[in-house]
């Protein structure tokens, strides 16, 4: 199977970036979309992989959850794609351990 996009991006460009990947649905994996930990629970549990797609403060937490798993040698999230420019918002330097 193919890689899960997730897309997590602020509320106010959240809908706007899914419909859009959505219109590609049967050319690519599943999408799902949202802006808390919670949203991508299932994908986290079972998945041949994930690319993410983020924008926003709302990012921080679900890259932190999403690439947890830092001790394995294959790792579930393959790329990470941000919409902005701006990469503050994520706190990378927070997520040394998980983005390593």
């Amino acid at each position: 199977m193919a890689p899960t996009i997730c897309v997590c991006v602020d509320d106010d460009l959240c809908g706007a970036v899914c419909d859009v990947l959505k219109q590609l649905e049967g050319r690519i994996s599943a999408i799902v979309c949202g802006t808390d930990v919670s949203c991508f629970a299932s994908v986290k549990a079972d998945n041949d992989g994930i690319f993410m797609v983020v924008s926003g403060s709302c990012a921080h937490a679900v890259i932190k959850d999403l690439c947890d798993d830092y001790d394995k040698e294959e790792r579930r999230v393959k790329l990470i794609y941000s919409l902005s420019a701006g990469v503050d918002a994520y706190k990378l330097s927070e997520l040394k351990q998980e983005l390593s």
